[in-house]
């Protein structure tokens, strides 16, 4: 986990570069001394999607609210650009923004949206502090600002609970509501096939591990690593998960035994992640048993 204390001295641990939604969520809760075990211990998940190249494995924001809502009594409401202005004055909100915002991030996206989700508040009026949980990077836009990339959704949600109570639910793991050995399969399918087309790209002069889509897979991989730690480290999870992790960690290193071309270590990299694929699904599917 990568740990540094936010633009206001509060401590916080993200996750990886492609959760920035979690990454946001995880910090409004922890800002609010809301216990985020059960929200760790749902999170668990595996996906791919081609146009992007993201492998990630934490669920969509819209399958967060509905969890918020049920399991926390968290309540969500929507603010568009033209509306972000009747946010209340200094409360932490999730932005819905643009990576186009943040320098570090500039030279990857300056031509196309990419979305990107940071904790923002509204310190004046048509004035918004923002802040990047992953970089650590804390940045004041004005209104203004935001119309450049209108053509871009760019909402605010802000999140309330009105009811303070215990919800003593039982939390499974979100891959259970779908048929996880079929995701399992896509997921493996997609990455044994880009790692198959970064080894064969021979027109990039590039050494892989400084090819921006090498990079994106890396850090990809460390994310869906790090939300696993999350989850384990979940007092409501009975299982250690200790097998699970070790495999993620052969992964990691094998990536970067790959990044450096070493010889076979595609093949090596492919057989690792099959490994702790089928790990998790050994998990998945004797989870009934130790709840």
């Amino acid at each position: 986990m990568s740990k540094h204390l936010d633009s206001i001295g509060n401590y916080f641990e993200h996750l990886g570069p492609y959760d920035c939604f979690f990454n946001a969520l995880t910090y409004f809760m922890e800002y609010n001394d809301i216990n985020a075990d059960k929200l760790h211990s749902f999170n668990f998940n595996i996906s791919y999607h081609f146009p992007t190249h993201i492998f990630s494995g934490t669920v969509e924001p819209h399958i967060f609210f509905v969890f918020l809502k049920e399991f926390f009594y968290i309540e969500k409401r929507v603010y568009y650009l033209k509306d972000l202005n009747k946010i209340p004055l200094n409360e932490i909100f999730i932005l819905e923004s643009n990576a186009y915002f943040f320098k570090s991030e500039h030279d990857y996206y300056q031509k196309e949206n990419h979305t990107k989700y940071v904790i923002s508040k509204r310190i004046e009026t048509n004035k918004f502090l923002i802040w990047d949980p992953y970089d650590n990077i804390t940045v004041i836009k004005f209104i203004s600002d935001f119309y450049v990339r209108e053509k871009f959704n760019i909402h605010g949600f802000y999140l309330y609970r009105h009811v303070n109570k215990k919800n003593n639910s039982i939390v499974t793991p979100f891959l259970l509501e779908k048929n996880y050995i079929e995701e399992y399969s896509y997921v493996f399918n997609s990455a044994n096939e880009l790692i198959s087309s970064m080894k064969s790209n021979k027109s990039n002069k590039l050494i892989l591990k400084d090819m921006y889509i090498f990079r994106k897979f890396y850090g990809c991989i460390r994310g869906i690593s790090m939300v696993r730690e999350r989850h384990f480290r979940s007092e409501i999870i009975k299982y250690n998960g200790n097998e699970i992790l070790t495999g993620w960690n052969i992964v990691q290193k094998n990536i970067i035994k790959f990044g450096l071309q070493f010889k076979n270590s595609d093949s090596e990299l492919i057989y690792a992640l099959e490994s702790i694929f089928d790990k998790e699904i050994k998990y998945l599917d004797s989870y009934k048993f130790i709840v």
